[in-house]
């Protein structure tokens, strides 16, 4: 037993501790990766911002180099003359290569193209350059309107090699006097070589996609997906050691023309997960030292004192002598625990000595309660009627059955004939025992006497009389018992009964079974002291040869099997009608068959009370 407790008591205390600590470490793993991403989510996004300031440095110096050969005299000279000496002076590749431009375009203010040199040429031919970079020179593209205006433009093309970044600003004399006479155009490619200084620079991976590459992996298409006006950086992990943040360069018509992704390394979650184990294995330690030191208090201040106290009551319950008393423990709750032992032990004794007399009462009480019993059920039998009296009714074969429960029953039954006229009556007293059955003898006797001093038949002021002189027994008795009474005559095939009970099945041989409900013929007898004759009706038909009726209590209807079912009023007439053309005797007995049948091994609660008449003749 103590072995058993102690196991119990180290598996909740074991079970405790494992479920804090999983709970708080789940919680503390929620609270840091919810506070750790939204931190690497931020300084993800302050990287991507450099990464674009970068870009908008880049942009911002080809912005000054074409505004420094935009705003020049010889330029200006230039596009007037295209004298020979600023080709030769200044349009050669590697100054092109000195200034950090990869092409230089010069256009009039009509919009002609003037000189060219880039694209890998020295000379460049208008229908040399690029389609996409053609495509913007017409009247209703996007740079030609901002040379409309004389406005710089800063943007971006998508070239099938590489993205080149445009600026142009229109060309004016040194001092900026007077109006423009041409544009210029200079590029600048986005080169891996160029990616390449910008991460190393903010040393960080870069990989960088065409947005409308057919190849483009499945993140950076959710990453353009989740991309807009609003939001111009989407971030997101990808492993438990890497940190992604993507942005898009728009081109000249505003739509995606790069995806860049910026890599960062998780060094904030890496050390806040070794932070977290740590605290785990520390809070493993605290745990196991507070298991040993619960165990011991518990060995020390509880099982010893508690297998001391098993010992004394063992040694009570082994030799059941009360009169023992257990040795009184030096711990308060222990302390107090002995005491009120030792209290029910004497509260014990003391009631073991009652227990004894009323023992010895009982035994009295029930050798005379057997007694009584016997004489009961001598008396309920003696007041059947026999089986010869109904074997000498004229013209109807009568027969009957009372079955009797496990106590006696409060079931009703008489048959007998009075001036010729055969009257069966059937009640139900309520509830079992001797007192149903005193109110049944009661109910009997007055109803058969007053049924031969009114040569068979019984008035409604017979009724009144019979329920004021049950009703007044019952509370001399101080019982709360009442009975369902029903009365049946018949002479010369002539049927007619009255009272409230069951319901009566009425036989037709050559129509289906006939189900009255005796509800509207009568009343309850002994539930009020009241004028019940306003409750009585008569139910009066006739029976041909053949035809007869089948009386019965609530003990077959309601007869429960060993599963709890009834036997049912649907089951009784289904039988009923199925043999209907038997003999009463056969009859009863199929009934009684198949009820218990239908109850089998269960105990049988009510009596079981059944009458069948069928006209012979």
């Amino acid at each position: 037993m103590m072995m058993k407790l102690r196991n119990k008591i180290l598996l909740a205390i074991t079970f405790t501790l494992i479920s804090i600590i999983s709970i708080l470490y789940f919680v503390s793993i929620h609270i840091l990766k919810s506070n750790i991403q939204e931190i690497e989510q931020r300084a993800t996004e302050e990287q991507v911002r450099n990464l674009l300031y970068l870009v908008k440095y880049t942009q911002k110096q080809l912005y000054q180099g074409v505004a420094s050969w935009s705003v020049w005299d010889d330029t200006y000279q230039f596009i007037n003359d295209h004298n020979t000496n600023y080709i030769n002076s200044n349009l050669t590749p590697s100054m092109l290569a000195a200034v950090g431009m990869d092409n230089m375009l010069f256009f009039n203010k009509a919009g002609k193209y003037v000189y060219g040199i880039g694209f890998e040429k020295p000379v460049l031919n208008l229908d040399e350059l690029p389609d996409k970079l053609r495509r913007q020179l017409n009247p209703n593209n996007k740079l030609l309107r901002y040379w409309q205006k004389n406005e710089p433009v800063i943007e971006l093309i998508q070239l099938p090699k590489n993205a080149l970044l445009l600026a142009s600003y229109p060309i004016f004399p040194t001092e900026k006097q007077g109006n423009p006479n041409g544009h210029l155009i200079v590029g600048k490619y986005l080169t891996t070589d160029y990616w390449y200084n910008i991460s190393t620079l903010i040393q960080h991976p870069l990989l960088v996609y065409n947005s409308t590459d057919p190849n483009l992996p499945d993140e950076f298409q959710i990453a353009l997906h989740e991309i807009s006006t609003d939001n111009p950086i989407y971030t997101t992990e990808i492993s438990e050691k890497l940190f992604a943040g993507y942005t898009v360069l728009p081109d000249i018509m505003g739509e995606p023309a790069l995806i860049i992704r910026l890599l960062t390394q998780r060094t904030t979650y890496q050390q806040e997960q070794r932070s977290l184990y740590y605290m785990l294995v520390l809070v493993f330690i605290i745990g196991f030292i507070i298991l040993l030191v619960i165990l011991f208090l518990l060995e020390w201040m509880v099982l010893k004192q508690l297998m001391c106290l098993i010992t004394d009551v063992a040694g009570i319950s082994t030799t059941g002598d009360l009169t023992k008393r257990i040795k009184l423990l030096k711990i308060d709750e222990f302390l107090t625990l002995t005491q009120q032992i030792n209290a029910l032990l004497t509260a014990l004794e003391q009631s073991q000595t009652k227990i004894q007399a009323l023992n010895t009462q009982l035994r009295n009480e029930n050798l005379r309660m057997s007694t009584e019993l016997q004489i009961a059920r001598r008396i309920q039998a003696m007041v059947l009627p026999e089986n010869t009296e109904l074997s000498q009714f004229a013209d109807v074969e009568i027969t009957f059955s009372a079955q009797p429960a496990t106590e006696i029953g409060g079931d009703y039954c008489d048959i007998f004939q009075q001036n010729k006229k055969i009257i069966c009556s059937i009640g139900d007293v309520t509830g079992h025992g001797l007192e149903s059955g005193v109110v049944m003898l009661m109910v009997q006797a007055a109803l058969k006497a007053l049924c031969i001093m009114n040569n068979g038949q019984l008035s409604y002021d017979g009724w009144n009389a019979l329920n004021q002189m049950i009703w007044h027994n019952i509370q001399r008795m101080q019982s709360d018992k009442n009975l369902s009474l029903l009365m049946l005559t018949y002479v010369a095939g002539k049927l007619c009964f009255i009272g409230q009970h069951e319901e009566v099945l009425i036989i037709r041989q050559n129509q289906p079974l006939e189900r009255i409900d005796t509800f509207e013929f009568g009343f309850t007898i002994g539930l009020l002291n009241e004028d019940i004759s306003q409750y009585l009706n008569e139910y009066r038909t006739t029976l041909a040869v053949g035809d007869g009726v089948v009386l019965f209590t609530d003990g077959i209807t309601e007869a429960e099997n060993e599963q709890g079912e009834f036997y049912g009023i649907e089951r009784l007439c289904t039988l009923i009608e199925q043999h209907k053309q038997t003999t009463a005797t056969v009859l009863q007995q199929i009934i009684l068959d198949d009820v218990y049948a239908h109850i089998g091994n269960a105990p049988v609660y009510d009596d079981i009370t059944l009458i069948v008449l069928k006209r012979c003749h």
